[in-house]
């Protein structure tokens, strides 16, 4: 549970905040979040990983790379 006293890597990028999003953890240490919307309502359809190491948070924006034809 994220409680406060975890410190962003820095230098790191972070989404905006956001509710009625997905999150899907891969385990202990690495959660997936997609999508959401802000308060305006802004809909938002990105995807993020969020890795818990050492007391501090890393987000990694992921952007998926399509083939030809795709």
């Amino acid at each position: 549970m994220l409680d406060g006293s975890l410190q962003r890597d820095a230098g790191t990028e972070a989404p905006t905040g956001r509710g009625g999003h997905g999150a899907v953890p891969l385990d202990d240490n690495k959660l997936l979040v997609f999508g959401g919307a802000d308060r305006t309502p802004a809909g938002f359809s990105d995807l993020w990983l969020l890795e818990l190491v050492g007391g501090n948070e890393h987000w990694t924006k992921i952007s998926p790379k399509l083939g030809s034809g795709q």
